[in-house]
């Protein structure tokens, strides 16, 4: 049972981490895109 908690708090920073990269991704998108219209 521990073992099952560790890996879905494990999961659940992955999660995290690919919602904060795809994040990041698109407010460089954002950004670049703001900057190629000025």
């Amino acid at each position: 049972a521990e073992m099952h908690k560790n890996n879905s708090d494990c999961i659940g920073k992955i999660r995290l981490w690919l919602d904060v990269t795809s994040l990041n991704r698109d407010r460089q998108s954002f950004i670049s895109n703001i900057l190629y219209d000025i």
